[in-house]
């Protein structure tokens, strides 16, 4: 997965180095480590900063490494930090904000690699899957999320199945949303 310019952008400023050579993957991988305690390997940071394709997605770990490095606790609480990740997307046409939703408004995604998710509104930024093709949330799962941004990755802060809470789940790693339509305009 290569990460959005907006996140290469923020390692840039962070790191004070242009991220355009893998001498600065080098000096990034030796920023990060001495800022957060933590290692990553050189390969995996060029590979994140699109130096060549790869298909693979990161590790939940690796991505809070690299949240904490950007002064986050982690990964998911960067995109859901209010006006940060979110805040030149929140009123845009490829935006969803929970809190823009009635109850009982119902979206579809469409992400890769063929994978369809119907969601209904249930309000307080919670969502019931109404169908799920190709993707490991089930029908009846409840989803806890604020904003789906078209081309980044769904990040749900809770998943609910049955009385079991699943935790913090990300789908849409690799291209992010492809589509979002409401189904009910």
């Amino acid at each position: 997965m290569k990460l959005t310019q907006n996140i290469i952008n923020k390692l840039r400023e962070r790191s004070a180095l242009s991220l355009q050579s893998s001498y600065d993957c080098k000096y990034l991988v030796a920023d990060i480590e001495k800022k957060t305690g933590k290692l990553l390997g050189i390969s995996t940071i060029k590979r994140m900063l699109g130096f060549f394709p790869d298909d693979r997605e990161p590790r939940t770990s690796t991505l809070d490494i690299i949240a904490e490095y950007l002064g986050y606790e982690n990964w998911s609480s960067m995109y859901g930090s209010e006006g940060d990740m979110f805040s030149a997307f929140e009123n845009g046409p490829d935006c969803v904000n929970a809190t823009d939703l009635e109850k009982g408004d119902r979206l579809e995604l469409t992400y890769q690699p063929n994978r369809v998710l119907t969601l209904e509104y249930e309000g307080n930024e919670r969502f019931s899957v109404l169908s799920s093709v190709n993707s490991k949330l089930q029908k009846g799962d409840q989803l806890s999320l604020s904003t789906i941004i078209l081309g980044f990755p769904l990040l749900v802060k809770e998943v609910l199945r049955g009385k079991d809470n699943l935790g913090a789940y990300s789908a849409a790693k690799q291209g992010g949303i492809s589509t979002i339509k409401l189904l009910n305009e």
